[in-house]
């Protein structure tokens, strides 16, 4: 059967679920690979669109409204009216830069207990009113908003590196839901009195999945719109799909079909 024949039969032809579910795991496996593939494309491509805005968005922002600062020789130079005070008064956060006074001053004054405090000599963390201190002193390095602008894009190295990793765990994480809808098979077969070996109840399971996972893309592409109910809406659409394939193979069986072989024949057909 071909792929395009197996992905067809999936969807709109429950009478085939016999026959896919005799078909080899090589093929089966295969088959879900590529499906999984055209998915992680899909969502490969929202990251790296939405790394590439924000890459722009950010650069803009900076240029536009963070004015020219310069670390060098262990001194840092704030060329904008100080204090420069961002933050986010109900998240009790803060960013603060002025060279003019002490960082001890300055989280007295403004009452910072989450953020950052920047001055002429050293740079001060606050996590829950505790500060950790950095010299400037200390980095033999120097650094301006150009520099900051220019290194923006290489956020892209970070964004592939994990693509890369997430696509391994999404991997194992998408096998691990076929492992638990093969469960829901084996229980469906247990209903419906029909005799599945293990790899029967995999295979089920990987066409079950096709429509469910088809819907996961074409809301990807879309932009997420059912949000969290497309996650109830695969498990549910897998489900329905496990329990009308293999009620179709108990027909197949009480009909007749290879599934009412005896136990040695059986074994043979399925294993």
């Amino acid at each position: 059967m071909s792929l395009i024949k197996r992905f067809t039969n999936s969807i709109g032809n429950l009478k085939s679920y016999g026959q896919l579910s005799r078909l080899k795991p090589g093929k089966s496996f295969l088959y879900l690979l590529l499906i999984f593939l055209v998915s992680y494309l899909v969502f490969t491509y929202r990251v790296v669109t939405e790394v590439n805005y924000f890459i722009q968005i950010t650069r803009d922002q900076i240029t536009e409204d963070v004015p020219d600062f310069e670390l060098s020789n262990g001194s840092f130079k704030f060329y904008g009216e100080m204090p420069y005070i961002r933050g986010d008064d109900d998240l009790g956060f803060k960013f603060i830069i002025d060279t003019s006074k002490n960082a001890d001053d300055l989280a007295s004054q403004h009452n910072i207990i989450n953020g950052f405090i920047i001055t002429e000599e050293e740079m001060i963390s606050y996590s829950y009113g505790r500060g950790d201190r950095l010299s400037f002193s200390s980095l033999p390095m120097e650094f301006n908003k150009e520099h900051l602008v220019n290194l923006l894009p290489k956020i892209k190295i970070f964004a592939w590196l994990f693509l890369f990793i997430w696509f391994f765990i999404r991997l194992g994480i998408k096998q691990l839901g076929i492992l638990l809808l093969t469960l829901v098979a084996m229980i469906a077969a247990a209903i419906f009195n029909v005799r599945l070996s293990f790899r029967n109840n995999w295979n089920v399971a990987i066409y079950a999945s096709t429509l469910p996972m088809l819907v996961h893309i074409v809301d990807a592409l879309a932009g997420k719109p059912l949000g969290i109910l497309q996650t109830l809406i695969y498990w549910g659409l897998a489900i329905l799909y496990i329990f009308l394939g293999v009620n179709q193979i108990s027909k197949e069986q009480r009909q007749g079909g290879p599934m009412q072989e005896g136990p040695q024949e059986l074994d043979q057909v399925y294993n």
